[in-house]
């Protein structure tokens, strides 16, 4: 039992190690969101026939969607929740929120998710 406490507060360590950088980051990214949606809401403000693009409006969607994680993660940042699975509230790894820190889930999880979805055609 104290092994698995001794683990469990070892990973507790790092992901406080980590914090600041991963929030720097998120906001980072977060305001290179806010100026791509200002970039494409001006586009289209310019030119009327945008505003009907498929490919204008799939980038306004995508970036509307990556600004809602960003944002979901500093909230949990704030409410203590950063790091651990929505899904089965299991750490998440810290070499997967190095790569992507807005992510809410754990890589099983993750996996779980897409392979439920149905797909479009």
């Amino acid at each position: 039992m104290s092994e698995s406490v001794s683990t469990l507060s070892s990973a507790s360590v790092e992901l406080e190690g980590n914090m600041s950088a991963w929030r720097t980051r998120l906001n980072q990214e977060r305001q290179f969101r806010i100026e791509q949606l200002a970039g494409i809401h001006h586009d289209i403000t310019a030119n009327s026939r945008l505003a009907h693009d498929e490919l204008t409006m799939a980038l306004r969607s995508a970036a509307i969607s990556a600004l809602n994680h960003i944002d979901a993660a500093l909230m949990r940042m704030d409410a203590g929740e950063y790091g651990r699975c929505l899904r089965c509230a299991g750490p998440i790894p810290t070499a997967r929120l190095d790569v992507l820190p807005m992510t809410a889930l754990c890589m099983p999880c993750q996996h779980h998710q897409q392979t439920r979805r149905p797909v479009r055609s």
